[in-house]
């Protein structure tokens, strides 16, 4: 039996001294408790990650040569934990890094299969080989720097091209449209979203005291901000009406998948600043049962 990863919260305060003495005891009752249930801790592939509040931040924290335990330990600037890469900033530039190397690999794949697949197909591989990657997790690391979702969307649009077997210079927007497949920007928007819905029974909802044409709408409270990614509930509070009422969460992600393909934003600052919906009123619908076929 062995155990992938633990994380241990450092704690608050203190300085390095008090938090190294608090760390140490956690790994030593850890390490007797694995001993005691025959387990092995492998401390030479224990890292220590140190998380810093800015990335002007010059101090370096190393563990001192006092406890036994601690000095087999390295401290490390990034840390790949379920998937996701984490660096001491949350920058999240060294996940995209590689995800963008795994995505150039798909591409060639993707140039092999057009040779002898038709759209269908190279449909299925997309899902299968590239949304795949670009979702995962997006709900934690989606709300990276500018740059960085640049670069994803770059290498999604290089991808459709080559499905569309169009030149690369060619506008991805009505090859998006076509095929039914959301923007690398859309499929941000929608996993954040699917987040805040799925917990909204942990959330606040913020109801208005008046009589207004927007008051059908409860949105979540500024107060829950500190509960879950603030970017997240701005997403989920600018989406139309007949989404947000919509009670069933099926219902509610057809819809939502719907919008988002019908907009085919290159961008969230397109989704913040065209899509505002003032009154919250019922006066905007979509035709979600519509179908796109690719011609």
């Amino acid at each position: 039996m062995s155990v992938r990863s633990i994380v241990l919260p450092g704690g608050e305060g203190g300085g390095g001294i008090e938090l190294e003495e608090k760390v140490g005891l956690v790994l030593g009752s850890l390490n007797e408790w694995f001993q005691a249930n025959n387990l092995k801790l492998n401390l030479h592939k224990t890292s220590c990650l140190h998380v810093r509040r800015s990335h002007l931040s010059k101090h370096v924290w190393n563990f001192s040569k006092q406890n036994p335990i601690l000095e087999k330990i390295n401290v490390v600037k990034s840390h790949k934990f379920l998937g996701v890469i984490l660096d001491e900033n949350f920058s999240w530039n060294d996940h995209v890094d590689i995800l963008q190397s795994k995505l150039k690999v798909k591409a060639y794949l993707f140039k092999k299969l057009k040779l002898y697949s038709d759209i269908k197909t190279l449909k299925i591989a997309y899902y299968s080989y590239v949304q795949s990657l670009l979702t995962y997790n997006l709900s934690v690391w989606g709300n990276t720097k500018k740059e960085n979702i640049t670069k994803n969307f770059k290498m999604q649009k290089r991808i459709i091209r080559i499905m569309a077997g169009v030149h690369r210079l060619t506008s991805c927007r009505p090859i998006f449209l076509n095929l039914n497949i959301l923007t690398f920007p859309s499929l941000i928007i929608r996993e954040n979203c699917i987040t805040v819905r799925t917990n909204l029974e942990h959330l606040e909802l913020y109801e208005q005291k008046y009589n207004t044409r927007g008051n059908e709408h409860k949105r979540i409270n500024v107060k829950d901000y500190n509960t879950i990614n603030p970017v997240a509930v701005r997403m989920y509070n600018n989406l139309p009406t007949n989404i947000l009422t919509e009670v069933r969460l099926s219902a509610f992600k057809k819809k939502l998948e719907f919008f988002l393909l019908q907009k085919c934003f290159y961008c969230l600052d397109d989704f913040f600043t065209k899509c505002i919906f003032p009154h919250r009123n019922s006066f905007y619908y979509l035709d979600y049962n519509k179908v796109l076929t690719f011609h």
